[in-house]
Order: structure tokens, then C-alpha cells, then sequence
């Protein structure tokens, strides 16, 4: 899920972002900064917050946006506070600051003080999204419990920010800003120095939200107390209905050290289908064409999905395994995922994410390094946990929701493998009906004939069956394994039942060996697995 860090400065600052929040625990860093942490949520998606109450002045607030930045690498970073009006504004109105000066920069002159500004800006795309945002009352509803007469409605522009509380029209701070930053709306101690901070982690973005508690040289009607609370309120309000309107994940994105993490994950995750053997018994490869016009789909298509069919035994797994692994020597980002080694018990996508150790739903996961680069998902023998197999259709039912939601998302490309008569068969795979579909051809003899004669066989002396046979990968597998020069097979079942007399017969003690294999499967069909630990 994307992440937010919320700045603020003052306990009531604090406890009005504090009670916008879900699933509240506290995270303190190495250094001592204690951060609150909880989940903000819509029917979009959900954001990861984490707040944190930080010294005012620009120099801490510097300091402490820097550690955030590092301890959370967040999305963005909002400071959301209390502040002072300057001009067109009044108190309970809120101002999404898009500039900030650091009015205390300048020079000391014999004439006086000479200022030299300094500006801080706020993101982009945040203070696009915040000039949307002020345009509607929605946000207004967010505001909790509101107990004053105020209206209110917000401002963009831009915020003074100094070392000093200006308490009277009259200072000459106060007389500095009317001077030389006319344009302030609103002043306050710490805004600027969290902007300077943010300017130097140029993949996160920030904005500053202030409720104003008063209006420099106006009267209050309510208690200062009160009006501080009331302001907080305000800019809260304001900051979580800007995290409302951000979208989701695909949308927004992550950070580049968040993307490289997620990559990792997604790598480990990957490593049941990447880690499938690719050669045969002999090390050598069997090359396929599928895989040229595959990669030629991926590299020339902005998004693409693509089912694979084949029979038993035709090399899906170990084409899906040799694309992937071209694909990452290519620097390119993979999901893969193969469902016969997925758990049992999975029954929800919460489920499905724990079991690929993956930080976001698979689908958020895609989505988020799809709006960096693209990225190819492999989805390995969907057979194996069809209802034709499988009792339980969890598993599937969440791949085929996987495939169908990442469906002609830009920069997302799916190939999911499938028996040609499950899928034909199977009930839950007329929602993929849609999908262009591509059959697995067995290898030519002109490419099976040679690695024959490498092992010591004759395949000019072998019949048109027999070398139907071996074209199958699985069955030729078998035959370098097992056979001897100059022995041929009638069928698939002997050369299954040689495997089986080499393999079990024939060890020391076989009665204990089918013996055990016979739990094995009968522990395999309890749990509808094709694996289990070791």
C-alpha cells in the first residue's frame, strides 16, 4: 500500500490527524523520534500513515522530515499544522501552501536588513490535486466534531515561514513580511524547512496544509485554545480528503527505493517457477519458437495477455522458466507464480499475498511497478488447480480474478499456462474466453534427433510412434534417463513402468519405498497438493 508521513508540530495538531486513523500502534526510530502509525482508508484502497508530533522551526523540522523520509520512504509527506493569517483569509479557512518562503534569509545591511528569499515548493501533482480538492465542499465533511460558527473553505497560495511567533501587526516582522512577501496568506515557524527537506528526496512529494486559528490584527470571537483545535481539525480534514483523492497504487506509484524493494519481493516470490529446470537430463535446451514470438509480444506491445495451451508433458513449465530468466538477465521486472506450489488452504487474497511473502496484494504489487516499467506476470499450469483436479477453487478463482484485473493494463504482461483439456473443460476458465490463446507445438524430430544421437542412440532405426513419443519433452526426459542404446518402448505406460522398476523396485528395501510413496500420494489427494515439505 502506499505511504503517507503526516508532520505536525503541537499536540492538538497531532490529535486531530491521530483520530482520522485505523489500526493505531507507535514505531520509534533508532534516534528516539517516536512515530504513530495507522491505516487511512477508502473504497479505493488503503494508505499506510505514520505522524509524528516534531519541535516547530524550520531547522528541526528540516532534520525530522529527513529521518521520516529515510525511516518510512514514503509516497508523500504532508505537514499539517496550525498558522497565523496574514491577508484574504479568515480564521477556520485553510491554506494548501504551494510555496513557502524562508522569510529570515537576507542580510544584514547598514541601511538594515536586507532580505535575499529563499522558496520552498510544494509537488506537482499535489498542489494540482489540492487546487482540485479547494474547489469542493467534500472535504468539508471530514471535519469532527465542529463546534464553532466558522465558515470555512480553502485557499491555495503561498506561506511565510520563520523562527519567530508574530503576535502583533506591529513588529517589525510582521511589518517585513507586509514589505516583502506580500503574497503570504499565512505564516507559521517550521513549513519551510520541511519543504527544503523533501527538495532534496526528489521522488517524494509534499504539501503543506494549514488551518488558520486567527488573523494577525483581527479580533478572535472564541479562546486561542479552542481556535487552535478548531484550525487542526480543518487542515486535517483537508489533508485526508487530498489522500482520498489520490487513487490507488497503480495510480500513484511508489518511490524508487520503494520499487527496488518490492522487486526484491517480487523476485523471491518468483523463484518456485524461475528455479524450474529448463534442460533436459543431458543439460541440453530444447529451444521453441513460442518463445521468440512471446518476447516479441512483450517488446512491442504496450500490455499484453497471452494463455498458453499445451498437453501434459509439453514443456509449458520449462519455457516459462527460460522466458523469465531471459527476461530478468534483461533487466526486466517478473511475477511469477506457479500454482501447483501454491498452498492448499488459500482462500482469500490476503492469503494468496502471505503465501508469495509479497508487502501489497499481487495486483497492487503489478500495478505499482507497472506505473514505473513494465512487467510480465507468469502464471505456471492453472490446471493443476482447476475443479477438474481440485476440489477446493480458491486458488484458481483468485488467479483468474488476477489475470482478469490486470487485463490491458498498460505496461502489464500476463502468460498463464493450461492444459488444452482443462481449459477447455473446466467451467471457471469461460472467463478468460476472451483471451487470445497460443498451443505449445511439440518439438520437430529435425530438433529431437540430434540430441538422441549425442546419448548414443540410434534415431534413424526408431518407428513413426515411437518418435511421436519422444517429441513429447517429459517422455524423451524419461528415455535419456532410463534407456539404454538400442532399447525402444511401445508406449508411454512401459516407459513409465522401467522408470517405476529403476526408481523404486530395485532399491533395497522397495516394500518400504511404495509403501511410503503410497502415503505420499494419499497425503497429496487429502490436501490437494502437488508438493509437499520435505
Amino acid at each position: 500500500m502506499p505511504c503517507a508521513v503526516i508532520l505536525t508540530s503541537y499536540p492538538d495538531e497531532y490529535n486531530a490527524v491521530r483520530a482520522c486513523l485505523t489500526d493505531l500502534e507507535e514505531d520509534t526510530h533508532s534516534l528516539g523520534t517516536v512515530y504513530g502509525k495507522g491505516k487511512f482508508s477508502t473504497d479505493e484502497q488503503t494508505w499506510e500513515v505514520a505522524i509524528a508530533e516534531i519541535a516547530p522551526g524550520n531547522t528541526d523540522a528540516a532534520m525530522e522530515t529527513e529521518r521520516a523520509i529515510a525511516h518510512w520512504e514514503p509516497n508523500i509527506v504532508l505537514s499539517v499544522g496550525v498558522a497565523a493569517g496574514l491577508k484574504n483569509i479568515e480564521a477556520g479557512d485553510v491554506v494548501a501552501g504551494t510555496k513557502v518562503y524562508g522569510y529570515e534569509s537576507g542580510k544584514e545591511t547598514k541601511s538594515g536588513f536586507s532580505t535575499r528569499p529563499t522558496v520552498g515548493l510544494a509537488s506537482y501533482r499535489l498542489e494540482q490535486r489540492a487546487k482540485a480538492t479547494a474547489r469542493q465542499d467534500d472535504w468539508l465533511e471530514r471535519i469532527q466534531e465542529e463546534q464553532s460558527n466558522w465558515t470555512s473553505k480553502a485557499v491555495i497560495g503561498a506561506i511565510a515561514a520563520g523562527e519567530k511567533k508574530i503576535a502583533s501587526t506591529q513588529s517589525e516582522t510582521y511589518q517585513l513580511l507586509q514589505t516583502s512577501y506580500g503574497d503570504a496568506l499565512a505564516v507559521d515557524t517550521s513549513s519551510y524547512g520541511v519543504l527544503r527537506a523533501v527538495q532534496a528526496n526528489t521522488d517524494t512529494n509534499a504539501l503543506i496544509i494549514r488551518g488558520i486559528s486567527h488573523v494577525l490584527g483581527q479580533e478572535v470571537t472564541i479562546n486561542s485554545s479552542e481556535a487552535r483545535v478548531i484550525a487542526a481539525k480543518h487542515a486535517s480534514a483537508f489533508a485526508f480528503e487530498i489522500l482520498a483523492q489520490l487513487g490507488d497504487a497503480k495510480s500513484f506509484g511508489l518511490s524508487p527505493a520503494q520499487s527496488d524493494k518490492l522487486k526484491e519481493r517480487i523476485a523471491s516470490a518468483s523463484k518456485g517457477l524461475l528455479n524450474w529446470k529448463r534442460t533436459l537430463i543431458n543439460d541440453e535446451e530444447i529451444e521453441r519458437p513460442e518463445f521468440s514470438e512471446l518476447l516479441n509480444r512483450i517488446c512491442t506491445a504496450e500490455s499484453s495477455t497471452t494463455i498458453l495451451l499445451g498437453p501434459p508433458g509439453s514443456g509449458k513449465s520449462a519455457l516459462m522458466a527460460a522466458l523469465g530468466n531471459y527476461l530478468i538477465s534483461q533487466d526486466h521486472a517478473v511475477l511469477a507464480i506457479k500454482a501447483d506450489q501454491l498452498n492448499g488452504s488459500i482462500q482469500s487474497v490476503e492469503d494468496l499475498q502471505r503465501d508469495l511473502r509479497l508487502d501489497f496484494p499481487p495486483d497492487e504489487a503489478v500495478y505499482a511497478i507497472a506505473s514505473r516499467e513494465p512487467i510480465v506476470v507468469l502464471i505456471d499450469q492453472l490446471d493443476a488447480v482447476s475443479e477438474l483436479l481440485d476440489r477446493k477453487s480458491e486458488r484458481l478463482t483468485l488467479l483468474l480474478t488476477l489475470i482478469q484485473r490486470l487485463f490491458e493494463s498498460k505496461n502489464v504482461h500476463i502468460i498463464a499456462t493450461c492444459r488444452e483439456f482443462e481449459f477447455r473443460f473446466g467451467s471457471q476458465f469461460a472467463r478468460l474466453a476472451g483471451i487470445e490463446q497460443m498451443a505449445l507445438s511439440l518439438p520437430l524430430w529435425e530438433k529431437i534427433s540430434p540430441i538422441l544421437e549425442t546419448a548414443g542412440h540410434e534415431p534413424d532405426k526408431m518407428g513413426e510412434s515411437f518418435r511421436e513419443l519422444l517429441q513429447t519433452p517429459l517422455h524423451l526426459n524419461i528415455f535419456l534417463d532410463i534407456a539404454q542404446p538400442g532399447e525402444l518402448f511401445a508406449s508411454s505406460q512401459n516407459l513409465l513402468d522401467r522408470l517405476w522398476e529403476e526408481r523404486v523396485l530395485t532399491v533395497s528395501e522397495p516394500g518400504q519405498c511404495v509403501a511410503f510413496l503410497e502415503d505420499l500420494a494419499n497425503r497429496m489427494t487429502k490436501d490437494e497438493v502437488l508438493w509437499v515439505p520435505r
